[in-house]
């Protein structure tokens, strides 16, 4: 056993303190939480979460337990798995973090879950600090390692973060939330066939599960991909009809590719407020938002309010539009979001625009940096390299903003809203603008003729294509 452990760990493996509770039904109730945690569906979360406090009132003094409940209520806070309310979740974790750090203050899995829960309040330096020393400790701790590179991420130290990403997957290759991750940034890195590689394993050890659906589906919208995202996301909805993310998603690509009925069929809030607002049915658009930010005062609706009173300047003048842009940045002051630090050109566009300059010349600052650094480590899928048309454009450089525009859709990229784009329009005057328009119409068609060939095609089919199949998909 000692020389199977030092081959697979190395000969600097550390000895680490024994897992299993002095109470078996306590360790087997934490053993099948872990079980169900693993499979990464709300569903499951939520029965392993119930698991991990069924242990823990067996045996309180189970550190572990501790650690794996904090873990499961953080993921419960994802959209992904419902979006529980932050403070429900505060008052749930906390006091297990403390507990878990009183009983094993040098349990790996204890320390990088602080730092977890350190990362999800925006306080990158203390969760990078508690990453480190989890990996100090366990140096073959897969999730620290997945965990820190969202730290290098916040710090545009891009390719730190990849190198962390595939320690975490070689150390880790079965679980989903490393495999998508890395997928996913090896297609931003221009790497299709490191990302079809992983994407293929992940669909053949989770056949038809959400995530690996997810990630394809998140690899081919990022290069502009819409309609085989938009055929796997209906494929994806047969297996699970009653997934929101998907449901959501599959509108936004319909809308996307510009069939604008398909995509209001879907009855999707998100989708049809800007629907409604692109064809100046202002009433509705005005209804759907008062709803859900009655419903769900979210900051997604809060950024949707910013561009409806934007949309009503002529009528209603500046006011109401700068105190929208004001009502969300109160917003993130009340969350604790450090937006000054964070590169939103929306935003920044809308603040400059309704003059309210405090913060402004931060996160100017902060994007001149992310670009910069994306720039150095080529970090740019074409959803990213858009990314670059607009701060080009806020930053006033203007003939810059119009090649990488250019460049933009050179590689592949499509927008059937791209003439609603606020920020875009400050150069609509120059003749590029509607070349652009143009280019971008043609190939939103293409998207159009592509998805209607694939409905086609599916539909005559006797069977679906193997999901193996769809996830060897290369090329992006």
């Amino acid at each position: 056993m000692t020389s199977l452990k030092v081959h697979l760990l190395g000969e600097d493996a550390p000895v680490m303190a024994v897992e299993r509770a002095h109470d078996l039904d306590a360790y087997s109730a934490y053993l099948i939480g872990k079980e169900r945690l693993a499979l990464r569906k709300r569903e499951d979360i939520e029965a392993a979460r119930d698991k991990f406090a069924e242990a823990i009132r067996i045996d309180p003094d189970y550190a572990p337990a501790r650690v794996a409940l904090a873990h499961a209520w953080l993921l419960l806070e994802e959209e992904e798995f419902g979006k529980a309310d932050k403070g429900e979740v505060d008052e749930a974790v906390l006091p297990q973090i403390l507990a878990a750090m009183e009983l094993a203050p040098n349990l790996p899995e204890a320390v990088a879950i602080r730092g977890l829960h350190h990362l999800k309040r925006f306080r990158y330096d203390a969760a990078r600090s508690d990453f480190d020393r989890a990996i100090e400790l366990n140096p073959n701790y897969a999730p620290a390692y997945l965990w820190r590179s969202d730290t290098f991420y916040e710090q545009e130290k891009y390719l730190d973060m990849l190198a962390d990403e595939e320690k975490a997957y070689t150390l880790d290759p079965m679980s989903l939330d490393i495999s998508s991750q890395l997928a996913y940034d090896y297609g931003s890195f221009w790497r299709p066939r490191d990302a079809d590689r992983i994407i293929a394993r992940m669909f053949e050890l989770h056949p038809g599960h959400p995530r690996a659906y997810a990630t394809l589906a998140a690899n081919l919208s990022a290069h502009g991909r819409y309609a085989e995202s938009a055929l796997l996301l209906e494929k994806a909805l047969q297996d699970h009809p009653d997934n929101e993310m998907f449901q959501n998603w599959h509108a936004w690509e319909l809308a996307t590719m510009g069939l604008f009925d398909l995509a209001e069929e879907q009855d999707r809030d998100e989708v049809n407020f800007w629907l409604m607002l692109d064809q100046g049915r202002l009433e509705q658009a005005r209804e759907i938002l008062e709803k859900n930010l009655a419903e769900d005062p979210s900051e997604r609706w809060y950024f949707a309010a910013r561009d409806y009173h934007r949309s009503m300047t002529k009528e209603n003048g500046l006011q109401p539009f700068k105190a929208a842009v004001a009502q969300q940045l109160a917003y993130l002051e009340d969350k604790d979001v450090p937006w000054q630090k964070q590169c939103r050109l929306y935003l920044l566009n809308d603040m400059r625009d309704t003059g309210i300059t405090e913060g402004l010349d931060a996160m100017m600052e902060e994007c001149r940096k992310q670009t910069e650094e994306r720039l150095k480590a080529q970090y740019l899928c074409p959803c990213s390299w858009f990314n670059l048309v607009l701060f080009a454009t806020v930053d006033g450089r203007t003939d810059e903003a119009i090649e990488r525009a250019q460049e933009w859709l050179n590689n592949g990229d499509s927008y059937a809203m791209l003439h609603m784009d606020p920020i875009l329009q400050k150069w609509s005057d120059r003749p590029e603008y509607a070349e652009i328009l143009a280019r971008n119409a043609e190939q939103v068609q293409r998207q159009q003729r592509l998805y209607l060939a694939g409905v086609t095609a599916r539909d005559a089919a006797a069977e679906d294509p193997p999901t193996a199949e769809l996830a060897g998909q290369g090329g992006y």
